[in-house]
């Protein structure tokens, strides 16, 4: 019997149901993007997660960010006459804008 093959769900990120329950990876990893989203929501930069993961890049850091914004907005109702927002100036230099953290 094969094992299945990753499905590539975004840049840098897949699934694949024999790992983790098919729950999203970065690509080449065991490393799920809830677990990096946890780790930014607790305080953590992409210093801080490259410190504990450092074979991780900040482009795959934040191609997991990428696609879980898009998940969002693809589950938020837009309003009438809009279409679908440009992504969000989320990002510099690898950090979080202070807007975006409500500091």
């Amino acid at each position: 019997m094969t094992a299945p093959k990753d499905t590539v769900v975004a840049p840098s990120v897949v699934t694949n149901p024999a790992r983790l329950r098919g729950r999203p990876t970065i690509q080449g990893t065991r490393i799920t993007v809830e677990r990096v989203l946890g780790m930014l929501a607790h305080g953590c930069s992409f210093d801080d997660i490259r410190e504990s993961y450092p074979h991780l890049t900040r482009d795959q850091i934040a191609d997991a960010v990428r696609y879980a914004q898009g998940l969002v907005i693809a589950q938020t109702p837009g309003v009438p006459g809009e279409t679908d927002p440009e992504p969000r100036d989320w990002e510099r230099d690898g950090e979080w804008t202070t807007a975006e953290v409500g500091e």
